[in-house]
């Protein structure tokens, strides 16, 4: 018993590890690290929900179409969508890097041109995550954006950070928001294609921009106002909440909460799924033929169980039967029915004077005392010195009988022994006939 337990503990133990390093393996993956982290969007997607707005996470498993989306949420996180980042080889170089998550210019290109898309501009450094803090000097340096403005033909916009550490000001439209080492468009250089959306005294926070296919596309300077760190800072969840609604074209369609670097729309509207009413007549089809074959066949097996192992042979057999020591006497037992199969009544003598000496040791000290004969009767001679010491002598003769003792010497050597005993627990105050 003792080994099948340890049996289901190792392999328990082994299920549990293996679903542990799954869930490790799974929840630190690079994209849902991100996404989680204070410059991940993910709290957004849990806001507009909370406030009943339909939001969809981009999966390759959601079929969705172009006609069927509002507004697309991009947070980018690549500064140059005209190559691959290189992976980071020290710490010093993640620290540093400016693109958490590559996306190719052709597939940016692609989203912007057919769904109206809110873009969220990157702004910390890989650092912000690994340190769990946002500071100066974990800021993508304004080169790096400046290239990513150019890259998506934003060349004429540039963006602007006030030498202030926190940002407290009101937007036109009526919102007070908070920003940590802002970053703004530049007012005097939104001009061509693109005009304010939103704007405060220091520049200009949204701006829209009008694609080569005439779709809308909509810039973000300053990501933490919608970002996990910056949502919960002043009224900035609100102006979110305001933000997304006033861009949604009709209100009727989903927001679609895009992290992909792929293209996962579908470019045709889709069809509409045939949906077929359920009732419980669907689930009496399985008691139709020839489904009945199969419950039949179960209900057979069932019983036929049920007779082998009820009927048959009966209900299981209780070994010891819940009494205080049986195990001990069936065990006592089958060693003495070994010993007379083998022909070995002496040494069958032996075994019994040892285990009556051993209970003996039990009630005179205890179930923790050892098998020290000595002890035993030297403890008994202070006691009862004329019943240890007939006591000692029967003991002698049981243990000292070999195979060429006769039947008759061993009977009475053991005659000899069990009153010997006797008379010792009953001077001990003991009546050993009950055992």
């Amino acid at each position: 018993m003792g080994d099948n337990k340890g049996t289901i503990f190792l392999f328990g133990g082994l299920a549990a590890f293996i679903i542990l390093v799954v869930y490790l393996i799974s929840s630190a993956a690079p994209g849902s690290q991100l996404d989680r982290s204070a410059i991940g969007t993910k709290g957004l997607v849990s806001w507009l929900r909370a406030n009943d707005v339909q939001v969809i996470e981009a999966h390759r498993r959601v079929q969705l179409s172009e006609q069927d989306v509002d507004l697309r949420l991009l947070p980018l996180y690549d500064v140059d969508i005209t190559r691959t980042q290189a992976p980071a080889i020290s710490r010093q170089e993640q620290l540093r890097q400016s693109t958490q998550r590559d996306i190719s210019g052709f597939v940016l290109d692609e989203k912007l041109s057919y769904v109206e898309t809110l873009v969220l501009l990157p702004k910390w450094r890989t650092g912000t995550i690994m340190l769990g803090l946002a500071d100066k000097q974990l800021l993508i340096p304004m080169e790096e954006v400046s290239t990513l403005l150019a890259q998506l033909e934003l060349g004429e916009q540039k963006l602007i950070r006030p030498d202030v550490k926190f940002l407290e000001t009101r937007t036109d439209t009526g919102f007070s928001v908070t920003l940590y080492r802002p970053q703004l468009f530049d007012p005097l250089q939104v001009r061509g294609n693109c005009a304010p959306l939103v704007t405060v005294a220091e520049g200009d926070l949204v701006i829209n921009c009008t694609g080569p296919t005439g779709m809308d596309q909509v810039y973000l300077s300053d990501p933490d106002l919608l970002n996990n760190h910056g949502l919960a800072l002043g009224q900035n969840s609100a102006f979110a909440l305001d933000l997304v609604e006033r861009l949604r074209a009709s209100g009727d369609g989903v927001v679609y909460y895009d992290t992909s670097d792929d293209l996962l729309l579908s470019w045709q509207e889709t069809r509409d799924v045939e949906q077929r009413p359920r009732s419980t007549e669907d689930v009496s089809r399985f008691f139709t033929y020839p489904f009945t074959l199969i419950w039949l066949s179960v209900a057979a097996v069932f019983l036929i169980a049920a007779w082998r192992g009820f009927v048959r042979f009966g209900p299981p057999i209780q070994a010891f039967k819940d009494q205080i020591g049986a195990s001990k006497t069936a065990s006592i037992a089958a060693k003495a029915y070994l010993l007379r199969l083998t022909g070995q009544d002496h040494a069958l003598l032996a075994e019994y004077a040892d285990n009556r000496l051993n209970d003996l040791s039990r009630d005179l000290y205890g179930k923790n005392i050892g098998k020290d004969r000595a002890a035993l009767f030297n403890r008994l001679t202070k006691i009862a010195p004329k019943s240890a010491g007939n006591l000692m002598d029967a003991t002698n003769r049981m243990i000292s009988t070999t195979a060429e003792t006769s039947p008759a010497e061993l009977s009475k050597i053991m005659q000899q022994f069990d009153l010997s005993y006797r008379s010792i627990s009953d001077e001990l105050g003991r009546i050993s006939r009950t055992r």
